[in-house]
């Protein structure tokens, strides 16, 4: 006998489902619709009649009914030992999805922590500094380690990202400049080494110092030769208006 275009129509429909059930937090009946094994989304039903109209009645292949109540949704005979014996949900359970983390995040863990231990070893010399001399020293020093970007490098050893690696390295060697200058807020010994070693050294912090520090006292120690002639202009451009905007003072002639 031969079947009707909607016969066979529904026949690829039915083919071509997958999961199918009962979702209990939406109250509603799905079924998931597949292409060449991969899937195209769920469809939802509220009736049951429709539901089981969509899936041909082959309600029990690759589904999960948890919690419906079967009575609320159909007057139709349904063989809830079948269902019992044809949910779709392994059986596993947590413990047998135990994270396992591979070789080189088990690697890149210790390379992190044993790199934790440098850096606070580093920050104990920076704070040690008492004068520009000394805070000159310490920073030579460790930029010699190689430690700048130590850990951005063991991140996109195998990656395309090098070209985020400037940025990165200033972040990482102003780390230790930062933390001097907000000890250096209430330490005066600090706070004029500091000051001394950003007048002779351009760092790329100047403007955001401005908000820790008297602007005023920033302006007056970053001299135009730490600069390039467009930082420079670029610097005080800014800081002018930085100034103008947050201290609500008079526009300052430089």
């Amino acid at each position: 006998m031969k079947q009707s275009k909607m016969e066979v129509s529904a026949d690829i429909r039915r083919q071509s489902i997958g999961k199918r059930g009962y979702d209990v937090v939406r109250n509603q009946f799905f079924a998931e619709n597949l292409e060449d094994d991969r899937s195209l989304g769920m469809r939802w039903f509220s009736d049951f009649e429709e539901y089981y109209k969509y899936v041909g009645g082959r309600i029990y292949m690759n589904s999960c009914y948890w919690q419906c109540d079967f009575k609320a949704h159909t007057d139709r005979k349904i063989d809830l030992e079948k269902i019992r014996k044809s949910q779709y949900p392994t059986e596993k359970t947590i413990d047998d999805c135990k994270y396992d983390p591979e070789t080189t995040a088990k690697s890149f863990y210790k390379t992190a922590m044993k790199t934790k231990k440098e850096c606070r070893k580093w920050d104990e010399k920076y704070q040690a500094c008492e004068s520009v001399e000394e805070l000159e020293n310490v920073v030579n020093e460790f930029r010699k380690t190689g430690l700048i970007g130590k850990l951005t490098r063991d991140i996109d050893e195998n990656s395309d990202m090098w070209n985020f690696a400037y940025f990165r390295q200033r972040m990482h060697r102003n780390m230790f400049l930062w933390r001097y200058a907000f000890v250096a807020q209430n330490d005066k010994k600090k706070k004029e080494a500091f000051l001394n070693y950003i007048s002779r050294h351009f760092t790329g912090m100047e403007k955001a110092l401005c908000s820790i520090f008297d602007p005023q006292e920033i302006l007056s120690v970053c001299k135009p030769s730490n600069f390039s002639q467009r930082e420079g202009l670029r610097f005080r451009k800014t800081a002018k208006c930085f100034i103008n905007k947050s201290m609500r003072s008079k526009k300052i002639a430089y």
